[in-house]
């Protein structure tokens, strides 16, 4: 464990969630469309929907696997196999427990969605088959995360890549083959996404036994000491994690409640390239998160801080590129993808993901927060922020009459206002550095996103992109552009980037 070669085993980990990211948002691209043409706008609506309202069942898996990971690296690292096992085993059997307990919940929200959202009435048993199974796969991705805790402690995150890429084509492939053959539309999509986390699981289960062989799941090994440990990080963990709710999940609720299943239909498809942008960017700083964990463990600060400034730089401009590129081109991206009646609706997509350039890019802070076990007061001002993001999302939308562009300005602007003036200076404050540091590192980004979006925009009043075959070559030509001011503005750091490039190349 101790002589991990982050050099040689970085870029293979960049790589593989590069190459899985790539997969996830050409099938997610390819696949919202075609669940619409299956579905039906309405119909289609409740599956971000559903993905939304079961998050928070995933809040309970974060409760015991994000700080168990935490503390089970720090056990791996002083390769202590007696305390590496309480802690393990602590989660599991806990996480175990809190599953069962959970299911007939699950059953019986499943039994009352007719009375909590607009459903229509000839969707509604399908509807709940759909939520149940949803919840299940949500409960099987808790003990497959769990189980990625060896993956996270060896640095072999491109195995983890290769569990979510064997997940993604079982659902994807199911989804078709039940569309196809036996006509069971939601119901079919439930069971696809079940029976793919369960892959997911079962090869999750492999790799654990495989990389931590010191660890096996016994009882005996179940410790009240390490769960009250678990639960003081697992428990504001938790909290920042149900503000993060509010702030990523809470507005498809708030428009079907509001506006209906057909609103939340069409809101739902385009805040996808919101989740595939954040989707990203999870990509990359999950790239981070063990680096900085050992990194930690050694007492090696300065390499964090390095590691930190070089991955929001990196974040932002690679996020400017592409949220230039998106909000530049969103009106024939829209009528290519969805067709012409989307096109109303390309300031909606401007308003959902312009902002993310800031937002995103300073995600590796979080697992600063995370490393050093500073997550108290983070917990309680993301709660408190996202409490707000929902009562101004109701003004706005109901009140003020704006409707969802208010529930999607809402979460714009609170967002915004917590990652740009507290997050950089919470993150320096942690590792003791200048407080404008981050400040610094994020500047590039906005730059690359105004300079493209100005690009793509100017482009689309010049000449007709319609289609795709238009779209890709207009794209490329803005896409080199900007990557070449991206690179210049990379100064220094961008001999980290070939320096990547080179060490792939080599193995």
């Amino acid at each position: 464990m101790a002589d991990i070669n982050f050099r040689k085993q970085f870029p293979i980990n960049l790589f593989a969630n590069v190459g899985f990211l790539i997969a996830n948002v050409a099938i997610g691209i390819w696949m919202v469309p075609y669940l619409i043409g299956h579905l039906g706008i309405d119909g289609y609506g409740f599956i971000p929907l559903a993905t939304s309202v079961t998050s928070y069942t995933g809040l309970i898996a974060l409760f015991f696997n994000g700080a168990v990971i935490r503390y089970l690296v720090l056990a791996l690292q002083k390769e202590d196999a007696d305390l590496s096992n309480r802690v393990f085993n602590t989660a599991f059997w806990s996480l175990l427990l809190i599953s069962v307990l959970l299911v007939p919940f699950a059953g019986l929200f499943c039994f009352i969605l007719p009375w909590v959202f607009n459903i229509p009435l000839q969707l509604t048993g399908q509807i709940q088959c759909f939520f149940f199974a949803n919840f299940i796969a949500f409960i099987f991705s808790g003990f497959s995360s769990l189980f990625s805790v060896s993956t996270v402690a060896h640095n072999r995150l491109d195995l983890n890549n290769m569990i979510d890429m064997s997940s993604l084509v079982v659902k994807t492939t199911l989804i078709v083959v039940f569309f196809v053959f036996f006509s069971l539309k939601l119901t079919g999509v439930g069971l696809a996404y079940m029976a793919g986390e369960f892959v997911a699981l079962l090869l999750g289960y492999v790799f654990f036994r495989k990389l931590t062989p010191l660890l096996r799941i016994s009882l005996c090994y179940f410790d009240h000491s390490q769960l009250r440990k678990l639960m003081s990080m697992g428990g504001w963990l938790f909290v920042n994690q149900i503000g993060a709710v509010f702030f990523q999940q809470m507005d498809l609720i708030v428009v079907n409640v509001l506006f209906g299943a057909h609103e939340a239909g069409k809101y739902g498809a385009l805040i996808q390239w919101s989740f595939l942008l954040r989707s990203l960017t999870g990509v990359l700083v999950g790239v981070l998160i063990p680096m900085i964990l050992i990194s930690h463990a050694k007492n090696e600060t300065q390499k964090i801080v390095m590691m930190t400034k070089q991955a929001v730089k990196l974040i932002g401009l690679g996020l400017g590129v592409l949220v230039g590129l998106l909000c530049g081109f969103s009106g024939p991206l829209l009528s290519a993808w969805l067709g012409k009646d989307f096109m109303p609706y390309t300031s909606l997509l401007w308003v959902l993901t312009s902002h993310l350039v800031v937002n995103l890019a300073i995600m590796p802070l979080f697992v600063i927060a995370y490393a050093y076990n500073r997550i108290k007061f983070l917990g309680i001002v993301t709660l408190v922020m996202g409490v707000g993001n929902f009562a101004l999302a109701i003004m706005l939308a109901k009140f003020c009459g704006w409707g969802v562009y208010g529930i999607a300005a809402a979460g714009a602007t609170i967002l915004t206002l917590k990652n740009l003036f507290f997050m950089p200076l919470y993150g320096a404050h942690i590792l003791g550095i200048p407080y404008d540091t981050f400040y610094r590192s994020l500047a590039g980004g906005i730059i690359v996103a105004m300079v493209t979006c100005g690009a793509a925009y100017g482009l689309n009043q010049f000449m007709v992109i319609d289609g795709w075959l238009k779209l890709f070559f207009a794209g490329s030509a803005v896409l080199s552009f900007s990557l070449i001011i991206g690179f210049i503005l990379l100064g220094k750091d961008r001999t980290v980037l070939v320096s990547c490039l080179q060490d792939r190349a080599s193995i």
